[in-house]
Parts: C-alpha cells; sequence; structure tokens
C-alpha cells in the first residue's frame, strides 16, 4: 500500500486526509457513494498533492479513495452523533458550532430528523431475524442507512443513549 511502510506514516495519512474531508468536503450528501465524481475527484487531487504517490499502481488509487470514503463517512456519522445529543429540533439547529457550514447543518438535521430516516431504520430493522444480536442488528442497519462504516461502540452508545425528543420503537429510537 502507498502509505503503509510504517506506523507513523499511516497516522499521518490517515489525520490528513480526515483534515482533506473536515475542511474541504460541503457534506451534502448522505454517504461518500453518492457524492458526485467531480466533488470526489477534487478531495483525491488535494490528497495527491500532498503525498507521494505512485498513480500507475492500482493499489495507491484504491487507497486513497478507500480513505476518502471511509473518512467522509465516518464524518457524517460524527456528525449525527452530535445531532443525537439535542433535546429538541431547535437546539438541534442552534447546536451547530461550525461543525459544517450553517445551511448543510440545517439539511443534514432535516434528514434525520425526517419520517423516512426514520421509517427506513425502522423498516430495515423490522426485515432482521428477532433472535439476532440487537447491537449487530443495529449496527448494521445504521451502516446500511447512513452509509458509513463505523465503530460497533458507536452504534450501541447511540441507541442506549438516545435524544429527549427520541421514543423508542422496537430496538430503535426515534
Amino acid at each position: 500500500m502507498a502509505y503503509k511502510s510504517s506506523s507513523s506514516s499511516t497516522i499521518v495519512f490517515s489525520s490528513r486526509v480526515s483534515w482533506i474531508v473536515k475542511v474541504h468536503v460541503k457534506m451534502r450528501h448522505a454517504s461518500w457513494s453518492v457524492v458526485d465524481d467531480k466533488e470526489k475527484h477534487e478531495l483525491i487531487n488535494r490528497v495527491r498533492a500532498d503525498f507521494v504517490l505512485d498513480w500507475t499502481k492500482e493499489n495507491h488509487h484504491e487507497d486513497v479513495v478507500n480513505a476518502l470514503a471511509n473518512k467522509y463517512n465516518t464524518y457524517n456519522y460524527e456528525l449525527y452523533k452530535h445531532y443525537l445529543k439535542y433535546a429538541s429540533h431547535e437546539e438541534i439547529l442552534a447546536g451547530w458550532k461550525g461543525l459544517a457550514e450553517p445551511h448543510v447543518w440545517e439539511w443534514l438535521c432535516e434528514r434525520w430528523a425526517s419520517g423516512t430516516f426514520k421509517n427506513l431504520m425502522v423498516e430495515r430493522l423490522n426485515e432482521k431475524d428477532s433472535e439476532e444480536n440487537v447491537d449487530e442488528v443495529a449496527t448494521f442497519v445504521f451502516k446500511e442507512v447512513l452509509g458509513t462504516t463505523m465503530h460497533k461502540g458507536w452504534v450501541t452508545q447511540s441507541f442506549l443513549s438516545p435524544p429527549l425528543h427520541c421514543k423508542r420503537t422496537r430496538h430503535l429510537y426515534v
């Protein structure tokens, strides 16, 4: 891989890609998979400008794209976790604190508060076998609905600590 020659270079690469995503991405999309190609190429070029990569090697290209996808989706979920901290929609919108552009934060909050988003999660949970581990099912559903790559602990914490304006429906807070 292009950046795995040492653990310190991996940390530098990962940190820099995270910074590029947090500073240069507009977060207008539910997940990396629906980001338009033009925006993806701009981000790829930002990473390429910061690192010496052999773009003729497929794995270098693949590593950059995978890192950007992971960081985009992770940042999307970090914003969602911040959203879950608030008791009301008004508090959520007021709790922006520069995490994303104000109009983007408002769009994300509207998306997460929408019945469509909540219904999709409930629908996906209902499709799962009731004998399955609730935490594993919740993790799968959140990955599928948010389009993110997440750590299991984040999802478990989110389901166990819902915002005050939520009610429990089956195994999901909506």
